[in-house]
């Protein structure tokens, strides 16, 4: 499989950081371009017309959080990498990601999922689960206790030469 383009999808959880971990990994060993994409839910979708007049203003001052958050997320430390970040709002976040990994090209999707049982699943829906339902490309789910997985190439050379297993 060639990876050209790689999107990790966040919503800041443990979970999505971990996501954006492995995600950065996989575009600095295929040298291909990291999105990072949050998708704000729409006020308006989420809490129904009763919010009122004041919608616009908390919009945009969730978005501001979020592009501070994303550019946290990805930090200066991470220069080797050709990212691209954005968030954007939409009614339905798994619809978004989707959307955008089309409109990309996108090669893999990389989710955060919190391991819920199915029961949680099926009351509170699973964003994870809709977007490996519904999209065109692969998506790799990774949960937040998988960080132990991920080892930098100079850790695991490190710990081979001085004769810890790997």
């Amino acid at each position: 499989m060639t990876l050209k383009s790689i999107l990790v999808a966040t919503d800041f959880s443990e979970p999505s950081r971990m996501a954006l971990e492995h995600g950065k990994e996989l575009a600095r060993s295929h040298d291909a371009t990291l999105h990072v994409l949050h998708v704000i839910q729409q006020i308006p979708t989420y809490y129904g017309s009763d919010v009122g007049f004041a919608v616009a203003d908390i919009e945009k001052k969730i978005e501001a959080s979020a592009q501070r958050e994303l550019a946290s997320a990805v930090g200066g430390k991470d220069r080797d990498l050709t990212l691209r970040t954005s968030t954007r709002r939409a009614p339905d976040v798994a619809h978004a990601i989707n959307e955008y990994a089309k409109a990309h090209d996108v090669d893999l999707i990389v989710v955060g999922t919190h391991g819920r049982g199915a029961v949680s699943r099926f009351l509170t829906g699973s964003v994870a689960e809709r977007i490996v339902r519904t999209a065109s490309s692969p998506v790799l789910t990774v949960h937040a206790h998988e960080g132990h997985l991920l080892l930098s190439e100079r850790e695991a050379v490190q710990e081979t030469a001085e004769g810890a297993p790997v």
